[in-house]
């Protein structure tokens, strides 16, 4: 386990669950239409108009609309003309609609596409390099190397800056996408150019298959256990770590869940058995019909013990780290750092379709060992610590506006965060733009080498946030506020 300064993500946008974002778009369209069309595509393509009939009573005017809509969109809408696989599409939407009524966002009907995605994101294992980049102002740096992957073996850095991809410039270019460029096939090869401190390093890199769900290190002599999302390979990985820990006398533990959006329950119920004596109750399930499901602590994998332990949270850990979260304070006293998680408390599971694709529903409520529902409500950190604000914000892009003197704006608020951060002298965060800022703010134009001025333009301020994040990832333990207060927890001071 390396004892080398390792960086934490952190995410720089309020998340959105897959869920949400697909529901945020569906929201967009007319959702009675999609309804009367899932019902015409039902009634002509998959023969339920029975179904719908005993379902809703007296069928014969619903399946005389059906047919209209049926025939409108497929023979006589004048844009139909022009659609490619305009059945498919239809239908796609048409049940999207109708799981959407349903009101509940993480219950979803998802295409083969984006289907796939979503078992890949779920498995934990990817294949490519390994690594975590922030992208702005044309630099693309990367911040987080992960242990054992491609990139680690083939001897990419955090804080190197990529500057072309098998030959490719990708500095000043707008017409190429490093992830893209990264991304291939299992084996294949691909030449990383980059700048390190400097000095121009090529680095070829055989692609391939690496756990990006959880990574470890050792700080003060506590464990940090980062676990990303709870996929399939999750636990053992988990294990491996902790085994590690206790090799090297490791007593205290830090786990961070940190803006993960959650994963399979069975996966948090092994990781709960490290760490759980063996028949402590991790969770319940509440069942439609009222009956609860109690999962407990398997002894069929030995715990491994830790003296203290803290876990990190904000608010976007959600579903599976909330399970885990409140198993390890309400079973073990671990005290909770952070903000105030997402509160999603409920259980999803998905029925495939021969296409592909998917609709995933919402099964059942969780409770806590003591039960407590977190839907919607979140977990209450035991000591609650925010992060910088200018960490907590993400690079503006181009078309901020230019700020003048004596106004008052989000864009000026945004640099005087970012200058406070930054160690310049500042007199107020609230967006008027004060003499002070302006002082700062030539100061700055000064240190990186702009053209000193008396307004705020978007380039300026695109630099401040970059600046920001070069000085967040550079000494992030130092800087961590969570994490500093958890290691203050664990080493009971």
């Amino acid at each position: 386990m390396s004892e080398e300064k390792k960086v934490v993500r952190v995410k720089l946008v309020k998340h959105e669950w897959p869920d949400e974002r697909a529901a945020r778009h569906k929201r967009q369209r007319n959702i009675m239409l999609v309804i009367l069309l899932c019902g015409a595509f039902f009634a002509g393509g998959f023969g339920l108009s029975a179904l719908t009939r005993s379902s809703l009573g007296n069928g014969t005017e619903m399946d005389a609309k059906f047919s209209i809509v049926q025939e409108v969109m497929q023979e006589l809408w004048y844009f139909g003309k022009d659609a490619e696989n305009l059945d498919e599409t239809l239908l796609n939407g048409a049940i999207s609609g109708m799981v959407d009524a349903g009101g509940d966002i993480h219950t979803q009907y998802m295409d083969p596409e984006y289907a796939e995605s979503f078992i890949s994101s779920m498995e934990g294992n990817l294949v490519g390099i390994g690594i975590q980049y922030t992208s702005a102002l044309d630099i693309n740096r990367i911040y987080h190397v992960f242990p054992g992957s491609p990139a680690d073996i083939g001897g990419l850095k955090s804080g190197d800056v990529i500057i072309a991809v098998d030959g490719i410039d990708i500095r000043d270019n707008d017409t190429v996408d490093l992830a893209e460029l990264v991304r291939g096939e299992e084996d294949s090869e691909v030449v990383i150019t980059v700048d390190r401190d400097g000095e121009v390093l090529d680095f070829t890199i055989t692609r391939g298959s690496f756990d990006s769900s959880v990574y470890a290190y050792t700080l003060d002599d506590v464990g940090i256990l980062e676990i990303n999302t709870f996929g399939e390979t999750t636990a053992n990985g988990v294990g491996s770590y902790l085994s590690q820990m206790k090799e090297n006398g490791i007593e205290n533990l830090i786990i961070d869940l940190r803006d993960n959006t959650g994963g399979y329950l069975t996966t948090v119920v092994d990781i709960g058995s490290y760490l759980l004596p063996d028949g402590d109750l991790i969770l319940q399930e509440e069942n439609r019909d009222g009956s609860v499901v109690q999962y407990y602590s398997k002894d069929s994998i030995e715990t491994i013990p830790f003296e203290n332990i803290a876990v990190l949270i904000n608010g976007n850990t959600a579903s599976a780290s909330e399970v885990l979260t409140a198993a390890l304070r309400e079973n073990l006293g671990a005290t909770v750092v952070g903000t105030l998680s997402y509160g999603k408390g409920t259980v999803q599971t998905s029925i495939p379709f021969n296409d592909g694709s998917i609709i995933k529903y919402t099964k059942a409520e969780w409770l806590t060992p003591n039960g407590n529902k977190i839907n919607g409500v979140g977990i209450t950190p035991d000591i609650e610590v925010e992060l910088p604000l200018a960490v907590q914000y993400g690079i503006p892009d181009e078309t901020a506006q230019t700020v003048a003197l004596d106004s008052v704006s989000q864009e000026c608020m945004l640099a005087q965060i970012n200058l406070d951060f930054l160690g310049y002298d500042i007199d107020r965060t609230d967006g008027y733009f004060s003499e002070q800022t302006l002082s700062a703010l030539q100061q700055f134009e000064r240190d990186h080498g702009y053209e000193v001025s008396d307004e705020l333009n978007a380039e300026v301020l695109r630099q401040t946030s970059m600046q920001v994040f070069d000085k967040w990832y550079d000494d992030i333990n130092e800087l961590d506020p969570q994490l500093n207060a958890a290691l203050e927890v664990v080493h009971g001071r």
